[in-house]
């Protein structure tokens, strides 16, 4: 056999990471840097094979397999990121399974001259060629390497031919033999016929090879953080391990350096002093910097940093495209940008995302994109604001232009894409900012934008109010003094986000907001000023400041009416009849609340079809306004928005559980209780959040009290006493001590302490409930009735004279409606309802006591008179009422 494994230059990266390990050394560089003439099969048995891990077992069964007899061509390469172990499979291959093979040839083949050399020595060791042909000038050393191809064409016995570091099939195809043998090749690059992929480590290898490096004492510990730290790469594995030994302070110590930037970038650039000693310095800093100096393509590797600025994982073609026509010019073509991408995968500097992922995505692995993140920030700074962080901004701005107001991107079928933007985007934002804190030598109107995009993405769809408001704080941080617009948008989307906070936080918002609007002037983004003004009017109207929520809605109405409504519908219209909705809402006209939800409704179904998740918005609204004024009809209509919301959104997602806690308020309203309780259950299940569980925990409590039993009374009141002062706090800290959710919160808390038989805390919860009325604008006096209400009930246990002077109260508020009114039916319906439960409470004292506790007047004046022969029949009867 004739074999040759040339010595490799100092700086040739395709050698394998676990090299390293000091018991493979010896016996293996032995193969590599022998040259043998005229050797037999077994003068290789001597060199040590390693025990490989189970999966590189498995990986040289598949490569084997490949092989074909000789006599014919058979070509099989093996493709993976620099440093995975290519090589090292090919040379135990060789090792294990070749040493009958007669000629056994390694070729450096990363470029011309080291693959012509090769072959011209190969031909001078078959006498083909003589010394001086092979060493001659560029002409002749052609010449050599031919005849070389040639002799192995003729050899019809076994031939192995490697071409170790192929750059692509093109650099090599002229000097591969066209019959004969087996032509083996390792290469970054994927696009072979036959291509074996040779992966990183799983976790189970990379801590055999860590174990291997270490032993198993206390230096071991922390080597599953280390594995995971730099993605099991193996020659970042051998790195770690031969730090960790030659240091003596453990991978755990290497494990908290790696996640300090300043520290990871010298340590992942460190070559233990086992690697040197085998003439092998490479170090995973070094292949890819190695990789990036080798791209030729006009703006690769520009790309392949954005690539490491954003998220590892399936990386949109779009957001690459875009990037490259920023830098490229936007007039670009595609079949140019295909080739940046072609270039990348050759050199292993990304790939296709796995199967599954979708068309047109891209990955890179995490510890690549450490490194020339690391690379980017800390290492020569010169232009990389200029050439990389800009055009990316620029792009994630053009592409992630998520806003409400854009019909673009409220439609349904925008969705996936926003999706598959987001982490992306998000990732890039973050980098501009950790690399430019001053905000100096970035476009701060881009990175605003694309904050804001965020942050209106995260809050609507991904529900991470938190992380939603903090993006909008550090918008507003950047100097957008000169950006009035930009700076509108923000404050308006800081307001908005901020309904659910305390009444201190939205005052706060609502200057800001209001301020914003000043420094416009009256012709700037009329959409815009429509969207502030009515987040304003809605702040008002929470506030209990209702007239001037009103002064906001006329001017928003005068802008619509002169700049919006004659160029057809449009989103800020559909957002200024939501504000009504609100505000009406508030203010107790729930006519007014109903007919402009259903306005808002239809404009946006219009504009942007049934699956928008703007629409379901609307829908939802409109389901809560029709809660008062026609609960069956929202009944109905809240059916559909649950099964609407559930496929579009998902059964977990947090606006499922807003629309079963939508449905229970119409349910109840009905009184289909059942139905309530069932939907209060299934929304309580898929949200915790304080806010929500407070509007559900109301409804809920409603209904046990509405639905109460004998058998179950007092368990169900005093849970619905707990419901009450649970989400009673939670009022008081989000709205503030004058509400219109305030006065119901106290009147429901009074009726359920009345249940439990705690009548002096009832009175007092009804008492207060009447204080925030009197203190509330004249608006909130058409919500009175649940006041009235609650001092109605609070009042059964003293006798019949209190209760009835507040019933008289309740008909005296439902004369400001005539019959056919909505909300005279609504009061009506929740009136008829408290006398039933006043009836409950008086027969359930009689039956407890045996005897009245109430002077015979308390039944001479009417009290069952209001509440009918059927709670009377039901609970008690007409033998055992007339021996009371």
């Amino acid at each position: 056999m004739i074999a040759c494994r040339p010595k490799r230059h100092r700086r040739q990266r395709s050698s394998p990471s676990w090299i390293a390990a000091a018991h493979l050394l010896s016996s293996r560089c032995q193969l590599r840097f022998r040259f043998l003439a005229e050797a037999t099969s077994t003068s290789c048995s001597h060199v040590e094979v390693a025990k490989w891990p189970v999966k590189q077992e498995a990986l040289m069964d598949d490569l084997e397999a490949r092989l074909r007899e000789p006599g014919f061509l058979c070509l099989v390469a093996t493709s993976g990121l620099a440093g995975v172990g290519k090589s090292q499979l090919v040379l135990e291959l060789l090792h294990a399974k070749c040493k009958d093979r007669r000629i056994v040839w390694w070729l450096r083949a990363e470029n011309l001259v080291t693959l012509q050399q090769g072959l011209a020595q190969l031909a001078t060791r078959i006498s083909r060629a003589t010394e001086i042909e092979a060493n001659h000038d560029m002409e002749t050393l052609e010449k050599a390497a031919l005849k070389a191809v040639r002799a192995l064409e003729e050899e019809l016995q076994a031939w192995v031919l490697v071409f170790d570091n192929a750059p692509n099939h093109e650099t090599i195809k002229s000097w591969i033999p066209k019959q004969g043998g087996v032509v083996l090749v390792t290469s970054r690059s994927p696009t072979w016929d036959d291509t074996l992929q040779v992966p990183v480590f799983s976790e189970q290898e990379s801590l055999e090879l860590l174990e291997r490096l270490v032993g198993k004492g206390d230096a071991f510990d922390g080597a599953k953080e280390v594995a995971e730290a730099v993605g099991h790469h193996p020659l970042a594995l051998a790195q770690a391990g031969g730090w960790a030994k030659e240091c003596n302070l453990g991978l755990r110590k290497y494990a908290e350096l790696l996640s300090k930037p300043n520290e990871r970038v010298e340590l992942l650039n460190k070559c233990p002093s086992l690697q040197l000693q085998q003439d092998y310095e490479a170090t995973i800093v070094k292949t890819v910097d190695l990789a990036v100096q080798a791209l030729r393509t006009p703006f690769a590797s520009q790309v392949f940093n954005v690539c490491a600025m954003a998220a590892p994982d399936n990386i949109p073609y779009e957001l690459l495209m875009a990037v490259y026509r920023e830098l490229a010019g936007k007039t670009s073509s595609e079949t140019a940008f295909s080739q940046v991408l072609k270039e990348l995968c050759d050199h292993s500097l990304i790939s296709s995302a796995p199967e599954g992922s979708g068309p047109g995505s891209y990955c890179v692995h995490r510890l690549v994109q450490t490194v020339q993140k690391d690379f980017l920030l800390y290492g020569a700074r010169e232009d990389t604001a200029a050439k990389v962080v800009s055009p990316a901004l620029a792009a994630a701005a053009e592409l992630f232009d998520f806003d409400l107001q854009n019909v673009k991107a409220a439609k349904e079928d925008s969705a996936p894409f926003y999706s598959s933007m987001v982490l992306h985007v998000r990732q890039i934002a973050t980098f501009a900012r950790d690399f430019d804190p001053q905000h100096e030598s970035i476009d701060v109107a881009s990175l605003a934008a694309v904050l804001m995009s965020l942050a209106e993405y995260l809050f609507e769809v991904v529900r991470e109010e938190k992380e939603a408001v903090d993006l909008l704080l550090k918008a507003l941080c950047l100097d957008l003094a000169p950006l009035r617009v930009l700076k509108l948008r923000a404050t308006c989307l800081l307001a908005k986000f901020s309904l659910q906070a305390n009444f201190k936080t939205k005052q706060q918002r609502l200057e800001q907001l209001e301020d914003a609007v000043l420094q416009l002037s009256d012709e700037d983004c009329y959409g815009l000023r429509v969207e502030a003004l009515g987040t304003a009017a809605v702040i008002y109207a929470y506030s209990g400041q209702i007239p001037e929520a009103q002064e906001r809605l006329s001017r928003c109405d005068a802008i619509v009416g002169k700049h919006l409504r004659p160029q057809g519908p449009s989103l800020a219209e559909a957002s200024f009849q939501e504000a009504v909705s609100v505000v009406a809402d508030l203010g107790g006209d729930m006519q007014t609340a109903c007919d402009a939800s259903r306005r808002m409704y239809e404009t946006r179904l219009a504009l942007l079809g049934s699956k928008s998740m703007l629409t379901l918005h609307a829908l939802r609204g409109h389901v809560m306004d029709c809660a008062i004024v026609r609960p069956e009809e929202g009944m109905s209509m809240g059916e559909d928005l649950v099964r609407f919301t559930e496929a579009l959104m998902g059964a977990d997602h947090h606006d499922t559980g807003f629309a079963y806690r939508v449905l229970a308020e119409c349910a109840y309203e009905a009184e289909c209780f059942k139905r309530a309780k069932e939907c209060c259950d299934a929304a309580r299940k898929v949200s915790t959040q304080a806010y929500f569980q407070s509007r559900v925990d109301t409804v809920y409590a409603a209904v046990l009290i509405d639905s109460w039993s004998a058998d179950a009374g007092d368990a169900m009141a005093q849970q619905a006493v707990e419901l009450q002062e649970r989400c009673l706090k939670e009022i008081i800290n989000t709205d503030g001590d004058s509400s219109s959710r305030l006065i119901q919160a106290y009147s429901r808390l009074a009726i359920a302490r009345v249940h439990m038989g705690k009548h002096i805390e009832a009175k007092q919860a009804a008492e207060r409930a009447m204080e925030v009325l009197r203190s509330s604008s004249a608006a909130f006096q058409q919500k009175a009735h649940f006041a009235y209400i609650g001092m109605a009930e609070a009042c059964v246990h003293d006798g019949v004279g209190q209760a009835e002077k507040w019933y008289k109260q309740l008909e005296d508020h439902l004369r400001q409606w005539p019959p056919e009114h909505p909300m005279h039916q609504h009061v009506s319906r929740h009136v008829e309802r408290s006398k039933q439960r006043s009836g409950r409470l008086l027969l359930r004292t009689v039956g407890t006591n045996g005897v009245c506790l109430r002077s015979q007047t308390w039944y001479a004046t009417g009290c069952f008179t209001w509440h009918g022969r059927t709670v009377v029949n039901e609970d008690i009867s007409d033998a055992g009422w007339q021996h009371v």
